[in-house]
């Protein structure tokens, strides 16, 4: 009796093995190109096929039973994509980016036709929302504004009605869990205009489940998160203030997440990788002492990963020495820190390749004058590869100081030990090497200068 049953079995695990869903799409203006199929996994969009589209733009892949569901993408260009859901069924698109209203039709998968209708509803909400809430805080009492009251109350209900309406047709599927999350608060008119943006700083994520692992492979999370911090940012506050209000920020963001969830790891990973990019590294170190040890056991190699990186940028904080470093100059002689001999050293890493960096220097040489010239010495490191594009941007202005570069590019050992992840980056030092600071812009490298006392 055993053969006949392990037979069944076997021949059960290779049908579902070899059941296939469709995934269609016309994607006007696409006719005759590459187009690439991604799905979201690690914070990001990760290529799992490619396919020709025909002459009309449409195309066709095959996504067996194994394949994870999740958001998944289509496009033929970055700046152009088509995002749908994948659960275990066929999915057919019509999308034109130039269409009125609806760019995307779905014309096969029922969770794609919830999603779709829940996302243009709630475009459709948030625009009228941004029409009335004018007459809503400032026209005097009145018709006009009793029937704005109204309406205002009326649209967020009609924004929680598409959420109820999504998950009452499929309770556990994931186009109602990403809606859920991703629906904003909704704000009562009473809230006088001053007190609007402090509620929603409060209350941004009440009643939602951020520990929710169903939407893991989509950008719900992220796009949360990213809408939450953006609260918080001011362009009136420097960027020591900013950095505070996006700590406290993040302290009031993860007391929703259960340490023991993965969705704790990957908004941790996604805040290190946003601010990293920033260059917040008061953030970054507040990150790492507050949240950095509850990471799950089953999340052990991330988290020598972010902490790696972490670390590093706790070596290279203000107070700390920089890294030895012997670096060729132009003619190929060693330059270390010992041969700068001015009470203070401002380290620029660039490359030719980097329009911000080629912009810089000529402001830099101008700001490098008079008494500059005896108090501080200027050492640029180029992560170039090629000899003549970084000589020929040299021989373009007059930047007297020291040029140097191991012609490696991003592989150069003072990159790496300096933990250089973009260009420009200013490192302001004193005699001995110690960082004084770090700033981003050439402006706030004149503040920091006046501030301790190098120029007036």
């Amino acid at each position: 009796m055993r053969t006949p049953l392990l037979l069944l079995f076997l021949l059960g695990a290779i049908s579902a093995m070899a059941q296939e869903y469709r995934i269609s799409a016309t994607l006007r203006g696409a006719g005759n190109s590459r187009i690439m199929l991604a799905a979201f996994d690690d914070l990001d969009y990760h290529v799992v096929d490619t396919a020709w589209s025909d002459a009309q733009g449409k195309v066709e892949f095959r996504l067996d039973a194994r394949t994870p569901h999740g958001m998944y993408r289509l496009y033929s260009r970055k700046d152009m994509f088509t995002d749908f859901i994948f659960c275990g069924e066929e999915v057919e698109l019509a999308v034109d980016p130039s269409a009125q209203g609806e760019p995307v039709k779905v014309k096969r998968s029922e969770e794609n036709k919830g999603w779709y209708a829940y996302l243009a509803t709630e475009k459709d909400v948030m625009g009228r929302l941004e029409l009335i809430t004018p007459v809503v805080d400032y026209y005097p009492a009145g018709t006009l504004k009793d029937s704005a009251l109204a309406e205002f109350v009326r649209q967020q209900q009609r924004l929680s009605a598409a959420v109820l309406s999504l998950c009452n047709r499929k309770p556990g599927g994931m186009a109602c869990h990403m809606a859920a999350i991703r629906k904003p608060p909704a704000l009562l008119p009473s809230i006088p205009p001053a007190e609007r943006l402090p509620w929603m700083q409060k209350h941004y994520f009440d009643g939602l489940n951020m520990n929710d692992t169903l939407v893991l492979r989509s950008t719900v999370y992220a796009d949360k998160v990213i809408d939450y911090i953006g609260l918080y940012a001011d362009r009136n506050l420097t960027q020591s203030q900013l950095e505070d209000k996006f700590t406290g920020a993040i302290d009031t963001l993860m007391t929703y997440v259960d340490p023991a969830s993965p969705v704790y790891s990957y908004i941790v990973q996604y805040l290190v990788n946003g601010f990293e990019r920033y260059k917040f590294e008061k953030v970054l170190a507040h990150i790492a002492e507050n949240y950095m040890s509850q990471f799950s056991c089953e999340d052990e190699d991330q988290k020598k990963a972010v902490e790696k990186r972490l670390e590093s940028f706790r070596r290279m904080a203000a107070g700390k020495p920089v890294p030895a470093f012997s670096v060729p100059d132009v003619q190929g002689n060693p330059i270390s820190l010992a041969q700068l001999k001015a009470p203070y050293h401002l380290i620029v890493f660039w490359s030719s390749q980097c329009p911000h960096c080629v912009e810089m220097l000529p402001e830099l040489s101008r700001l490098f004058q008079g008494s500059l010239r005896e108090r501080m010495d200027i050492l640029a490191v180029s992560l170039d590869t090629d000899r003549k594009a970084w000589l020929d941007v040299l021989s373009g202005g007059d930047y007297p100081w020291v040029h140097a570069s191991e012609l490696k590019g991003w592989q150069s050992k003072i990159a790496n030990d300096f933990h250089i992840y973009a260009t420009p980056t200013l490192i302001l030092t004193d005699r001995q090497g110690t960082i004084l600071a770090k700033p981003i812009t050439l402006p706030e490298l004149r503040t920091e200068l006046r501030q301790k006392g190098i120029i007036e």
